[in-house]
């Protein structure tokens, strides 16, 4: 993707790590997996038997490296409530 186009505000954190969500963490828990991330959105593939609905809000738990000096790293793991915005 050129510069031209790219419309993003902010640069996105591209891993491969699960991503857990479900329409409410009482509920059943579904594995998806991550593949970008920013401070506003998320991007995540997922089974189409268990994929949630555009519009849908759900709530996700993952985790992201935090990285330190010496090049060490630990994991920050967060849990946020979002609304489906678009499925691919």
């Amino acid at each position: 993707m050129s510069a031209e186009s790219e419309r993003r505000r902010e640069r996105r954190l591209r891993y491969n790590w699960p991503i857990w969500f479900s329409e409410n963490f009482g509920g059943l828990l579904t594995q998806g997996q991550m593949v970008d991330l920013s401070s506003s959105g998320a991007a995540f593939t997922c089974y189409s038997d268990h994929c949630p609905d555009a519009g849908e809000k759900i709530t996700t738990r993952f985790s992201v490296p935090r990285y330190g000096t010496n090049d060490s790293f630990d994991m920050e793991n967060f849990i946020r409530d979002g609304e489906i915005c678009r499925i691919d």
